[in-house]
């Protein structure tokens, strides 16, 4: 089963959303700890958010056919590194950032979901 297939059998796909949330909770985490030191910006939940949608728009195109075993993997994936590239923000730069700055923070997730999407391999599930 094609990854167009299950999409058009199941539009609406939270689970996978749910997946790319799950590793989140460690720089939510930190946040808590450290929320006195730490300022988010309006833009730090939009690095949680777009990745995932470029990811899932590609899914749809016909660029590349994935298969169901991909929508358990790429979306853990994505979520893990756009949890240590938010954790690494937090850490690293814990007063926030510059509007250019954060601008440059959300491609560099966006170029972290095209990169998982063209270079892993397809792995279909068996039927």
């Amino acid at each position: 089963m094609t990854v167009k297939k299950f999409f058009d059998l199941f539009p609406l796909f939270s689970l996978f959303w749910a997946i790319h949330l799950i590793p989140a909770i460690i720089p939510a985490g930190y946040w808590v700890l450290r929320r006195a030191t730490v300022r988010l910006t309006a833009v730090e939940p939009f690095v949680l958010i777009v990745p995932y949608w470029v990811w899932a728009l590609l899914n749809y195109s016909p660029l590349k056919q994935k298969g169901l075993g991909n929508l358990g993997l790429e979306p853990l994936l994505l979520g893990s590194l756009v949890a240590m590239l938010l954790l690494g923000r937090m850490i690293l730069r814990p007063n926030g950032l510059r509007a250019a700055q954060a601008l440059a923070f959300c491609a560099i997730s966006i170029c972290l979901a095209l990169a998982i999407y063209f270079l892993v391999p397809t792995w279909d599930l068996p039927e």
